[in-house]
Protein backbone atom coordinates (compact mmCIF):
# COMPACT_ATOMS: atom_id res chain seq x y z
CA UNK A 1 0.00 0.00 0.00
CA UNK A 2 1.54 3.37 -0.96
CA UNK A 3 2.50 5.49 2.01
CA UNK A 4 2.44 9.23 2.46
CA UNK A 5 5.93 10.66 2.95
CA UNK A 6 6.88 10.79 6.62
CA UNK A 7 7.68 14.21 7.98
CA UNK A 8 11.34 14.15 8.90
CA UNK A 9 12.24 15.33 12.40
CA UNK A 10 15.86 14.78 13.29
CA UNK A 11 16.68 15.74 16.87
CA UNK A 12 20.17 17.19 17.07
CA UNK A 13 22.44 15.46 19.64
CA UNK A 14 23.03 18.73 21.50
CA UNK A 15 19.26 19.31 21.81
CA UNK A 16 18.73 15.76 23.05
CA UNK A 17 21.55 16.18 25.55
CA UNK A 18 20.17 19.52 26.77
CA UNK A 19 16.64 18.16 27.27
CA UNK A 20 18.00 15.03 28.95
CA UNK A 21 20.06 17.11 31.36
CA UNK A 22 16.98 19.22 32.13
CA UNK A 23 14.96 16.08 32.84
CA UNK A 24 17.64 14.82 35.23
CA UNK A 25 17.83 18.21 36.96
CA UNK A 26 14.07 18.42 37.51
CA UNK A 27 13.90 14.76 38.48
CA UNK A 28 16.48 15.27 41.23
CA UNK A 29 14.61 18.36 42.47
CA UNK A 30 11.38 16.35 42.78
CA UNK A 31 12.84 13.52 44.87
CA UNK A 32 11.49 14.61 48.30
CA UNK A 33 12.83 11.51 50.04
CA UNK A 34 10.87 8.96 47.96
CA UNK A 35 12.29 6.55 45.42
CA UNK A 36 11.00 6.40 41.86
CA UNK A 37 9.72 2.88 42.51
CA UNK A 38 7.65 4.19 45.42
CA UNK A 39 6.29 7.02 43.26
CA UNK A 40 5.38 4.62 40.45
CA UNK A 41 3.68 2.25 42.89
CA UNK A 42 1.72 5.19 44.32
CA UNK A 43 0.73 6.25 40.81
CA UNK A 44 -0.54 2.75 40.01
CA UNK A 45 -2.47 2.54 43.28
CA UNK A 46 -4.12 5.90 42.59
CA UNK A 47 -5.39 4.57 39.24
CA UNK A 48 -6.86 1.36 40.66
CA UNK A 49 -10.44 2.51 41.14
CA UNK A 50 -13.41 0.92 42.87
CA UNK A 51 -13.93 -0.15 46.48
CA UNK A 52 -14.44 -3.83 45.57
CA UNK A 53 -11.21 -3.95 43.57
CA UNK A 54 -9.27 -2.36 46.43
CA UNK A 55 -10.78 -4.78 48.95
CA UNK A 56 -9.89 -7.73 46.73
CA UNK A 57 -6.34 -6.41 46.44
CA UNK A 58 -6.01 -6.07 50.23
CA UNK A 59 -7.36 -9.61 50.73
CA UNK A 60 -4.88 -10.99 48.20
CA UNK A 61 -1.99 -9.15 49.88
CA UNK A 62 -3.05 -10.55 53.28
CA UNK A 63 -3.27 -14.09 51.88
CA UNK A 64 0.14 -13.89 50.20
CA UNK A 65 1.68 -12.29 53.28
CA UNK A 66 0.53 -15.22 55.42
CA UNK A 67 2.25 -17.63 53.05
CA UNK A 68 5.46 -15.59 53.17
CA UNK A 69 5.39 -15.49 56.96
CA UNK A 70 5.02 -19.27 57.15
CA UNK A 71 7.90 -19.78 54.75
CA UNK A 72 10.07 -17.28 56.64
CA UNK A 73 9.40 -19.17 59.85
CA UNK A 74 10.34 -22.52 58.29
CA UNK A 75 13.50 -21.23 56.65
CA UNK A 76 14.52 -18.89 59.49
CA UNK A 77 14.68 -15.71 57.40
CA UNK A 78 16.17 -12.53 58.75
CA UNK A 79 13.95 -9.50 59.32
CA UNK A 80 15.47 -7.91 56.24
CA UNK A 81 14.66 -10.93 54.06
CA UNK A 82 11.08 -10.96 55.30
CA UNK A 83 10.59 -7.22 54.72
CA UNK A 84 12.06 -7.43 51.18
CA UNK A 85 9.86 -10.42 50.28
CA UNK A 86 6.66 -8.72 51.48
CA UNK A 87 7.57 -5.49 49.66
CA UNK A 88 8.26 -7.38 46.42
CA UNK A 89 4.95 -9.24 46.79
CA UNK A 90 3.02 -6.00 47.27
CA UNK A 91 4.69 -4.43 44.25
CA UNK A 92 3.96 -7.46 42.07
CA UNK A 93 0.28 -7.52 43.05
CA UNK A 94 -0.08 -3.76 42.48
CA UNK A 95 1.50 -4.01 39.01
CA UNK A 96 -0.60 -6.99 37.94
CA UNK A 97 -3.87 -5.54 39.23
CA UNK A 98 -3.06 -2.21 37.58
CA UNK A 99 -2.44 -3.95 34.25
CA UNK A 100 -5.61 -6.07 34.44
CA UNK A 101 -7.74 -3.22 35.84
CA UNK A 102 -7.17 -1.09 32.75
CA UNK A 103 -8.32 -3.48 30.05
CA UNK A 104 -10.75 -1.96 27.53
CA UNK A 105 -13.99 -3.76 28.32
CA UNK A 106 -15.84 -3.49 24.98
CA UNK A 107 -13.17 -4.92 22.69
CA UNK A 108 -11.33 -7.24 25.08
CA UNK A 109 -12.00 -10.98 25.03
CA UNK A 110 -10.78 -13.57 27.52
CA UNK A 111 -8.21 -14.82 25.02
CA UNK A 112 -7.17 -11.46 23.57
CA UNK A 113 -7.59 -8.63 26.09
CA UNK A 114 -6.42 -5.16 25.08
CA UNK A 115 -5.51 -2.32 27.39
CA UNK A 116 -7.25 1.04 27.56
CA UNK A 117 -5.26 4.18 26.77
CA UNK A 118 -4.90 5.02 30.48
CA UNK A 119 -2.66 2.00 31.02
CA UNK A 120 -0.29 2.60 28.11
CA UNK A 121 0.13 6.35 28.54
CA UNK A 122 0.83 5.91 32.25
CA UNK A 123 3.36 3.17 31.54
CA UNK A 124 4.99 5.66 29.16
CA UNK A 125 5.19 8.16 32.02
CA UNK A 126 6.42 5.54 34.51
CA UNK A 127 9.13 4.38 32.08
CA UNK A 128 10.48 7.92 31.73
CA UNK A 129 10.64 8.26 35.52
CA UNK A 130 12.35 4.87 35.89
CA UNK A 131 14.82 5.85 33.19
CA UNK A 132 16.04 8.71 35.34
CA UNK A 133 16.99 6.25 38.14
CA UNK A 134 19.10 3.98 35.94
CA UNK A 135 22.03 6.40 35.42
CA UNK A 136 21.23 6.45 31.72
CA UNK A 137 22.72 8.29 28.77
CA UNK A 138 20.67 10.60 26.52
CA UNK A 139 20.68 7.86 23.86
CA UNK A 140 18.31 5.78 26.06
CA UNK A 141 15.53 8.19 25.05
CA UNK A 142 15.75 6.69 21.55
CA UNK A 143 14.34 3.36 22.82
CA UNK A 144 10.68 4.46 22.88
CA UNK A 145 8.06 5.05 20.20
CA UNK A 146 4.31 5.26 19.55
CA UNK A 147 2.16 4.07 16.62
CA UNK A 148 -1.48 5.07 16.03
CA UNK A 149 -3.98 3.18 13.87
CA UNK A 150 -7.43 4.16 12.62
CA UNK A 151 -9.84 1.75 10.90
CA UNK A 152 -10.97 2.93 7.46
CA UNK A 153 -14.63 2.70 6.46
CA UNK A 154 -15.99 1.53 9.81
CA UNK A 155 -19.12 3.65 9.37
CA UNK A 156 -19.92 1.85 6.13
CA UNK A 157 -19.24 -1.53 7.72
CA UNK A 158 -21.74 -0.61 10.44
CA UNK A 159 -24.26 0.51 7.80
CA UNK A 160 -24.04 -2.95 6.22
CA UNK A 161 -24.22 -4.99 9.42
CA UNK A 162 -25.02 -4.18 13.05
CA UNK A 163 -23.56 -2.86 16.28
CA UNK A 164 -22.71 -6.41 17.43
CA UNK A 165 -21.02 -7.32 14.13
CA UNK A 166 -19.03 -4.09 14.19
CA UNK A 167 -17.78 -4.91 17.68
CA UNK A 168 -16.84 -8.42 16.52
CA UNK A 169 -14.97 -6.92 13.55
CA UNK A 170 -12.99 -4.59 15.84
CA UNK A 171 -12.23 -7.52 18.15
CA UNK A 172 -10.78 -9.27 15.10
CA UNK A 173 -8.38 -6.37 14.59
CA UNK A 174 -7.53 -6.48 18.31
CA UNK A 175 -6.54 -10.14 17.93
CA UNK A 176 -4.01 -9.18 15.26
CA UNK A 177 -2.51 -6.37 17.36
CA UNK A 178 -2.42 -8.40 20.59
CA UNK A 179 -1.40 -11.84 19.28
CA UNK A 180 2.28 -12.31 20.13
CA UNK A 181 2.49 -15.17 17.62
CA UNK A 182 1.56 -12.94 14.66
CA UNK A 183 4.36 -12.23 12.15
CA UNK A 184 4.74 -8.53 13.00
CA UNK A 185 4.72 -9.06 16.77
CA UNK A 186 7.22 -11.93 16.42
CA UNK A 187 9.59 -9.73 14.41
CA UNK A 188 9.41 -7.05 17.10
CA UNK A 189 9.94 -9.60 19.88
CA UNK A 190 12.98 -11.01 18.07
CA UNK A 191 14.50 -7.53 18.19
CA UNK A 192 13.82 -7.20 21.91
CA UNK A 193 10.96 -4.71 21.49
CA UNK A 194 8.09 -4.85 23.98
CA UNK A 195 4.66 -3.77 22.68
CA UNK A 196 1.67 -2.49 24.66
CA UNK A 197 -1.43 -2.37 22.40
CA UNK A 198 -4.25 -0.03 23.47
CA UNK A 199 -7.81 0.63 22.31
CA UNK A 200 -8.39 4.37 22.58
CA UNK A 201 -12.03 4.56 21.56
CA UNK A 202 -14.20 3.45 18.67
CA UNK A 203 -11.99 2.55 15.72
CA UNK A 204 -8.67 3.89 17.03
CA UNK A 205 -5.74 1.92 18.43
CA UNK A 206 -2.30 2.82 19.80
CA UNK A 207 0.88 0.76 20.19
CA UNK A 208 3.49 1.81 22.75
CA UNK A 209 6.92 0.39 21.81
CA UNK A 210 9.81 -0.11 24.25
CA UNK A 211 13.12 -1.36 22.90
CA UNK A 212 16.41 -2.45 24.41
CA UNK A 213 18.28 -0.60 21.66
CA UNK A 214 17.47 2.63 19.79
CA UNK A 215 14.38 2.49 17.58
CA UNK A 216 14.36 4.00 14.09
CA UNK A 217 11.75 5.60 11.86
CA UNK A 218 12.30 2.76 9.40
CA UNK A 219 11.30 0.25 12.09
CA UNK A 220 8.18 2.31 12.88
CA UNK A 221 7.21 2.39 9.18
CA UNK A 222 7.89 -1.34 8.76
CA UNK A 223 5.76 -2.13 11.81
CA UNK A 224 2.87 -0.06 10.45
CA UNK A 225 3.12 -1.78 7.05
CA UNK A 226 3.30 -5.20 8.73
CA UNK A 227 0.09 -4.73 10.70
CA UNK A 228 -1.64 -3.20 7.68
CA UNK A 229 -0.80 -6.29 5.63
CA UNK A 230 -2.03 -8.60 8.41
CA UNK A 231 -5.35 -6.75 8.68
CA UNK A 232 -6.00 -6.42 4.93
CA UNK A 233 -4.92 -10.01 4.28
CA UNK A 234 -6.99 -11.55 7.09
CA UNK A 235 -9.50 -13.98 5.55
CA UNK A 236 -11.35 -13.97 8.88
CA UNK A 237 -11.94 -10.20 8.66
CA UNK A 238 -12.74 -10.33 4.95
CA UNK A 239 -15.41 -12.96 5.60
CA UNK A 240 -17.24 -10.71 8.05
CA UNK A 241 -18.87 -8.78 5.19
CA UNK A 242 -20.36 -10.43 2.08
CA UNK A 243 -21.19 -7.92 -0.65
CA UNK A 244 -23.29 -10.55 -2.44
CA UNK A 245 -25.64 -10.90 0.53
CA UNK A 246 -29.10 -9.44 -0.16
CA UNK A 247 -29.37 -8.22 3.43
CA UNK A 248 -26.02 -6.41 3.19
CA UNK A 249 -27.03 -4.74 -0.09
CA UNK A 250 -30.32 -3.53 1.40
CA UNK A 251 -28.65 -2.29 4.60
CA UNK A 252 -25.98 -0.43 2.64
CA UNK A 253 -27.89 0.89 -0.35
CA UNK A 254 -31.25 1.57 1.30
CA UNK A 255 -30.32 3.02 4.71
CA UNK A 256 -33.67 4.66 5.56
CA UNK A 257 -36.92 2.90 6.48
CA UNK A 258 -38.76 4.87 3.76
CA UNK A 259 -36.41 3.49 1.09
CA UNK A 260 -36.88 -0.05 2.36
CA UNK A 261 -40.67 0.28 2.37
CA UNK A 262 -40.58 1.40 -1.26
CA UNK A 263 -38.26 -1.48 -2.09
CA UNK A 264 -40.67 -3.98 -0.46
CA UNK A 265 -43.47 -2.82 -2.82
CA UNK A 266 -41.52 -3.74 -5.95
CA UNK A 267 -41.88 -7.03 -7.80
CA UNK A 268 -39.06 -9.56 -7.87
CA UNK A 269 -37.59 -8.30 -11.15
CA UNK A 270 -37.54 -4.69 -9.94
CA UNK A 271 -35.98 -5.76 -6.64
CA UNK A 272 -33.26 -7.68 -8.43
CA UNK A 273 -32.58 -4.70 -10.67
CA UNK A 274 -32.25 -2.42 -7.62
CA UNK A 275 -29.96 -4.87 -5.83
CA UNK A 276 -27.81 -5.24 -8.94
CA UNK A 277 -27.49 -1.46 -9.14
CA UNK A 278 -26.32 -1.31 -5.52
CA UNK A 279 -23.93 -4.25 -5.99
CA UNK A 280 -22.31 -2.54 -8.97
CA UNK A 281 -21.18 0.31 -6.68
CA UNK A 282 -19.35 -2.01 -4.26
CA UNK A 283 -15.91 -3.68 -4.52
CA UNK A 284 -15.52 -7.29 -5.65
CA UNK A 285 -14.98 -8.30 -2.03
CA UNK A 286 -14.54 -6.68 1.36
CA UNK A 287 -10.95 -5.72 2.15
CA UNK A 288 -10.37 -4.12 5.58
CA UNK A 289 -7.86 -1.29 5.79
CA UNK A 290 -6.22 0.54 8.68
CA UNK A 291 -4.33 3.82 8.45
CA UNK A 292 -1.22 4.21 10.58
CA UNK A 293 1.30 6.81 11.69
CA UNK A 294 4.07 6.71 14.27
CA UNK A 295 6.71 8.77 16.03
CA UNK A 296 9.82 8.20 18.10
CA UNK A 297 10.13 9.72 21.55
CA UNK A 298 13.07 11.79 20.32
CA UNK A 299 10.86 13.24 17.57
CA UNK A 300 8.23 14.06 20.21
CA UNK A 301 10.92 15.87 22.17
CA UNK A 302 11.86 17.85 19.07
CA UNK A 303 8.21 18.85 18.55
CA UNK A 304 7.84 19.78 22.23
CA UNK A 305 10.95 21.98 22.06
CA UNK A 306 9.61 23.65 18.91
CA UNK A 307 6.21 24.36 20.49
CA UNK A 308 7.50 25.56 23.88
CA UNK A 309 8.41 29.24 24.05
CA UNK A 310 11.25 28.47 26.49
CA UNK A 311 12.56 25.40 24.63
CA UNK A 312 11.61 23.32 27.72
CA UNK A 313 14.04 25.36 29.84
CA UNK A 314 11.47 27.60 31.60
CA UNK A 315 11.99 28.49 35.27
CA UNK A 316 8.49 27.29 36.24
CA UNK A 317 9.02 23.89 34.64
CA UNK A 318 8.97 20.80 36.87
CA UNK A 319 9.58 17.14 36.11
CA UNK A 320 5.88 16.28 35.70
CA UNK A 321 5.10 19.19 33.36
CA UNK A 322 8.19 18.55 31.23
CA UNK A 323 7.40 14.86 31.02
CA UNK A 324 3.81 15.61 29.92
CA UNK A 325 5.03 17.91 27.13
CA UNK A 326 7.35 15.17 25.86
CA UNK A 327 4.76 12.39 26.09
CA UNK A 328 2.03 14.42 24.38
CA UNK A 329 4.48 15.78 21.82
CA UNK A 330 5.14 12.17 20.78
CA UNK A 331 1.44 11.24 20.77
CA UNK A 332 0.45 14.38 18.84
CA UNK A 333 3.07 13.77 16.17
CA UNK A 334 2.01 10.13 15.74
CA UNK A 335 -1.63 11.20 15.43
CA UNK A 336 -0.78 13.90 12.88
CA UNK A 337 1.10 11.41 10.71
CA UNK A 338 -1.70 8.87 11.01
CA UNK A 339 -4.24 11.40 9.72
CA UNK A 340 -2.00 12.44 6.82
CA UNK A 341 -1.43 8.82 5.85
CA UNK A 342 -5.15 8.03 6.18
CA UNK A 343 -6.10 10.73 3.68
CA UNK A 344 -3.26 9.75 1.36
CA UNK A 345 -4.28 6.08 1.42
CA UNK A 346 -7.92 6.95 0.68
CA UNK A 347 -7.01 9.13 -2.29
CA UNK A 348 -4.72 6.41 -3.63
CA UNK A 349 -7.56 3.89 -3.40
CA UNK A 350 -9.83 6.41 -5.13
CA UNK A 351 -7.49 6.30 -8.12
CA UNK A 352 -6.99 2.53 -8.06
CA UNK A 353 -10.52 1.35 -7.13
CA UNK A 354 -13.30 3.93 -7.02
CA UNK A 355 -15.70 1.32 -5.60
CA UNK A 356 -13.51 0.85 -2.53
CA UNK A 357 -13.31 4.60 -2.07
CA UNK A 358 -17.07 4.86 -2.51
CA UNK A 359 -17.60 2.19 0.14
CA UNK A 360 -15.32 3.90 2.64
CA UNK A 361 -17.04 7.29 2.28
CA UNK A 362 -18.62 7.71 5.67
CA UNK A 363 -22.39 8.00 5.94
CA UNK A 364 -25.14 7.56 3.36
CA UNK A 365 -25.57 11.34 2.94
CA UNK A 366 -21.87 11.80 2.27
CA UNK A 367 -21.87 8.88 -0.19
CA UNK A 368 -24.76 10.36 -2.16
CA UNK A 369 -23.09 13.76 -2.26
CA UNK A 370 -19.86 12.13 -3.45
CA UNK A 371 -21.77 10.32 -6.21
CA UNK A 372 -23.32 13.58 -7.38
CA UNK A 373 -19.94 15.30 -7.28
CA UNK A 374 -18.39 12.52 -9.36
CA UNK A 375 -21.22 12.69 -11.94
CA UNK A 376 -20.97 16.48 -12.18
CA UNK A 377 -17.20 16.27 -12.63
CA UNK A 378 -17.75 13.90 -15.57
CA UNK A 379 -20.39 16.22 -17.10
CA UNK A 380 -18.16 19.27 -16.64
CA UNK A 381 -15.19 17.51 -18.25
CA UNK A 382 -17.31 16.36 -21.20
CA UNK A 383 -18.93 19.78 -21.65
CA UNK A 384 -15.58 21.56 -21.44
CA UNK A 385 -14.21 19.32 -24.19
CA UNK A 386 -17.24 20.01 -26.38
CA UNK A 387 -16.95 23.74 -25.73
CA UNK A 388 -13.28 23.73 -26.67
CA UNK A 389 -14.10 21.98 -29.95
CA UNK A 390 -16.82 24.50 -30.77
CA UNK A 391 -14.62 27.46 -29.88
CA UNK A 392 -11.96 26.19 -32.20
CA UNK A 393 -14.60 26.02 -34.97
CA UNK A 394 -15.88 29.52 -34.02
CA UNK A 395 -19.39 28.13 -33.60
CA UNK A 396 -21.85 30.69 -32.08
CA UNK A 397 -23.38 27.94 -29.91
CA UNK A 398 -20.18 27.83 -27.81
CA UNK A 399 -21.29 30.64 -25.47
CA UNK A 400 -24.33 28.77 -24.04
CA UNK A 401 -22.09 25.78 -23.42
CA UNK A 402 -19.58 27.96 -21.57
CA UNK A 403 -22.38 29.26 -19.37
CA UNK A 404 -23.48 25.68 -18.73
CA UNK A 405 -19.93 24.83 -17.64
CA UNK A 406 -19.89 27.73 -15.17
CA UNK A 407 -23.28 26.71 -13.73
CA UNK A 408 -22.22 23.10 -13.33
CA UNK A 409 -18.92 24.15 -11.78
CA UNK A 410 -20.74 26.33 -9.23
CA UNK A 411 -23.14 23.51 -8.45
CA UNK A 412 -20.23 21.12 -8.01
CA UNK A 413 -18.51 23.52 -5.59
CA UNK A 414 -21.72 23.82 -3.55
CA UNK A 415 -22.03 20.04 -3.30
CA UNK A 416 -18.39 19.71 -2.27
CA UNK A 417 -18.94 22.35 0.41
CA UNK A 418 -21.94 20.40 1.74
CA UNK A 419 -19.89 17.21 1.69
CA UNK A 420 -17.07 18.83 3.68
CA UNK A 421 -19.56 20.42 6.09
CA UNK A 422 -21.10 16.99 6.77
CA UNK A 423 -17.68 15.58 7.67
CA UNK A 424 -16.71 18.60 9.81
CA UNK A 425 -20.00 18.46 11.73
CA UNK A 426 -19.45 14.83 12.63
CA UNK A 427 -15.88 15.39 13.73
CA UNK A 428 -16.54 18.60 15.72
CA UNK A 429 -18.43 16.77 18.48
CA UNK A 430 -15.66 14.21 18.65
CA UNK A 431 -12.97 16.89 18.98
CA UNK A 432 -14.89 18.66 21.73
CA UNK A 433 -15.15 15.42 23.68
CA UNK A 434 -11.44 14.72 23.16
CA UNK A 435 -10.58 18.27 24.31
CA UNK A 436 -12.64 17.75 27.45
CA UNK A 437 -10.74 14.55 28.19
CA UNK A 438 -7.38 16.28 27.60
CA UNK A 439 -8.35 19.21 29.86
CA UNK A 440 -9.30 16.88 32.71
CA UNK A 441 -6.07 14.90 32.26
CA UNK A 442 -4.06 18.12 32.66
CA UNK A 443 -6.00 18.98 35.82
CA UNK A 444 -5.30 15.48 37.17
CA UNK A 445 -1.59 15.81 36.42
CA UNK A 446 -1.49 19.19 38.18
CA UNK A 447 -3.39 17.85 41.21
CA UNK A 448 -1.08 14.83 41.44
CA UNK A 449 1.88 17.18 41.55
CA UNK A 450 0.14 19.15 44.31
CA UNK A 451 -0.69 15.90 46.09
CA UNK A 452 2.97 14.83 46.11
CA UNK A 453 3.99 18.14 47.69
CA UNK A 454 1.21 18.00 50.28
CA UNK A 455 2.18 14.50 51.42
CA UNK A 456 5.35 15.93 52.88
CA UNK A 457 3.49 18.86 54.53
CA UNK A 458 -0.11 18.09 55.44
CA UNK A 459 -1.48 14.52 55.32
CA UNK A 460 -5.13 15.60 55.75
CA UNK A 461 -4.91 18.10 52.91
CA UNK A 462 -3.15 15.48 50.77
CA UNK A 463 -5.97 13.02 51.36
CA UNK A 464 -8.52 15.64 50.32
CA UNK A 465 -6.54 16.34 47.15
CA UNK A 466 -6.37 12.61 46.42
CA UNK A 467 -10.16 12.47 46.71
CA UNK A 468 -10.49 15.21 44.09
CA UNK A 469 -8.07 13.32 41.83
CA UNK A 470 -10.10 10.11 42.12
CA UNK A 471 -13.32 11.98 41.30
CA UNK A 472 -11.76 13.55 38.21
CA UNK A 473 -10.34 10.19 37.13
CA UNK A 474 -13.80 8.63 37.41
CA UNK A 475 -15.24 11.46 35.31
CA UNK A 476 -12.62 11.02 32.58
CA UNK A 477 -13.23 7.25 32.54
CA UNK A 478 -16.94 7.93 32.02
CA UNK A 479 -16.13 10.32 29.15
CA UNK A 480 -13.87 7.73 27.52
CA UNK A 481 -16.63 5.12 27.68
CA UNK A 482 -19.03 7.68 26.17
CA UNK A 483 -16.51 8.47 23.42
CA UNK A 484 -16.03 4.78 22.57
CA UNK A 485 -19.76 4.03 22.47
CA UNK A 486 -20.53 7.19 20.49
CA UNK A 487 -17.94 6.39 17.84
CA UNK A 488 -19.52 3.00 17.13
CA UNK A 489 -23.16 4.17 17.41
CA UNK A 490 -23.10 7.53 15.64
CA UNK A 491 -23.83 6.02 12.23
CA UNK A 492 -27.02 4.44 13.56
CA UNK A 493 -28.05 7.80 15.01
CA UNK A 494 -27.46 9.50 11.66
CA UNK A 495 -29.67 6.98 9.82
CA UNK A 496 -32.41 7.21 12.43
CA UNK A 497 -32.42 10.99 12.16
Amino acid sequence: MPEAPTEQLELQPETLGRVFARLQELHAASAEGRTDLERIQDGMRDLILGATTLEAKQALVALRAQGILERADREHWTSRQLADAILAMRQDITQRIFAEHWYESTLSTSEYPIHAATYGTNMFRFDLRSLMSDSPSPERLQEFGVIMFDVDGLRSFKDCTSHAETTRFLQGIVRILVNTQGPTRKRLEARGIDVIPMATGGDEFVLYLRGKTPLTQQLIDETIAGFQQEVSGSTELQAMLDFDSENVLIQYGLPSSAQRKEFAKKDDAQKQEELSRIRATLPKKFIPYIAGGGALLTQGIDLAVEKDEHDLQGEKENFLSLREKIVYGTLDLAEKRQKINKEGDKQERRKMDWRQFHFETRGSEARKLQERIDRLEEIVADTRARCQTLLEAADPTARPLQEQILQLTDKNRALQARHEDTTRREEREFRELAQTISAIELVIASMRSQHERLLAIDTNEAEATQGHINNLQAEIDSLRIKKSAWEIDRSAAAVAA
